[in-house]
């Protein structure tokens, strides 16, 4: 088969994922470091103001492969008080002697996809409240709402004889923005992790320019677990997961084993729907900046013409006065 049809089996094919399966949100390779894009309720987790960018080249060498860049901005707004407060040296200062029962989170997140003659651009606004159940573990409830526009290049792809659903896509859809929400729960400690969310919350009650497309937003579901197991003093192992549904469609999941040496270096693998395997490499220099590099091959059929998928994702943790890694999600 020429390259030529193959760039349009896989631009048809990503048309089809979007029309039948419905407008599916980017899926991160390293999940465990872009949560608050996919659960809200993990905004404000940490002690400190959280800043992630990151960028995904999937199917790499195939021309108009999925492409996804991110930017997320997140903090703990009680947390960030105490923490002031303690490093400019003010222990008398009534908010350092206040036990905070209750955290505030807030953040926001911008992401930008593109694959084939498609364009998915989507800004959020998140809020959290997380709740102490005891010394060590908290109950957290978030929310996020925000714009989603979705752009249709009809000119980057030639098709014949289309059906008229694709034609009415073409009148009337090619570019507009719609509402979108997400919710999600989570109970976490130092050494474990659970959480769920739902994106796409409005589900088929969005539309395109007053015209409905509901098979376009069907609803995510999203179940994540983790744990933190000290091997040794220096080694931390640790073990994620992640799985999705969405109507109609086969359950998706990731899997994922890393081990984080001296709070320095980290070295992992994963597992993904079975057919895609990973690693990653990343670095933390002085809990204040870190770097996560991972490279995905795939088993199906397109391994023949691709170069994998490329992730990277640079982390800067400001005001993080305390000089600790992040405590409950890794």
């Amino acid at each position: 088969m020429s390259m030529k049809k193959v760039f349009i089996s896989v631009v048809f094919s990503l048309v089809l994922i979007v029309s039948v399966k419905g407008q599916e949100l980017p899926k991160f390779s390293q999940f465990y470091r872009s949560m608050m894009i996919i659960n809200p309720s993990v905004t404000g987790i940490d002690d400190y103001l959280d800043i992630k960018l990151g960028y995904k080249d999937q199917w790499s060498g195939i021309d108009g492969s999925p492409r996804t860049f991110f930017a997320s901005f997140n903090a703990n707004l009680n947390s960030l008080k105490n923490s002031y407060a303690l490093h400019t040296g003010n222990p008398n200062n009534p908010v350092v002697k206040t036990k905070v029962l209750n955290k505030n989170g807030l953040g926001f997140y911008f992401f930008s996809d593109m694959y084939g003659p498609a364009k998915q651009t989507m800004f959020m606004i998140n809020y959290a409240q997380h709740y102490r159940l005891s010394q060590k573990v908290f109950f957290s409830l978030g929310i996020a709402a925000g714009i989603n526009n979705l752009i249709f290049d009809e000119k980057l792809l030639s098709v014949k004889d289309f059906d008229p659903y694709y034609n009415d896509f073409i009148l009337n859809a090619r570019s507009t923005y719609y509402f979108d929400a997400s919710a999600g729960a989570s109970i976490y400690g130092d050494r474990f992790y659970l959480g769920y969310s739902v994106n796409h919350l409005l589900g088929d009650k969005a539309s395109f320019n007053d015209n409905p497309y509901g098979d376009f937003f069907k609803m995510h579901h999203n179940f994540f677990a983790g744990l933190n197991l000290k091997a040794s003093s220096q080694v931390k192992i640790l073990p994620g997961l992640m799985i999705r549904y969405i109507n109609g469609t086969p359950l998706e999941f990731d899997l994922s084993l890393r081990a984080r040496f001296k709070d320095f270096f980290v070295l992992g693998a994963s597992l993904k729907d079975g057919q895609v395997i990973g690693g990653t490499v990343g670095i933390i220099l002085n809990n204040y900046v870190n770097f996560s590099y991972s490279y995905d091959y795939s088993f199906s059929k397109l391994k023949y013409y691709n170069k994998g998928t490329h992730e990277i994702i640079l982390g800067i943790n400001l005001m993080n006065f305390k000089k600790e890694p992040s405590k409950f999600v890794w």
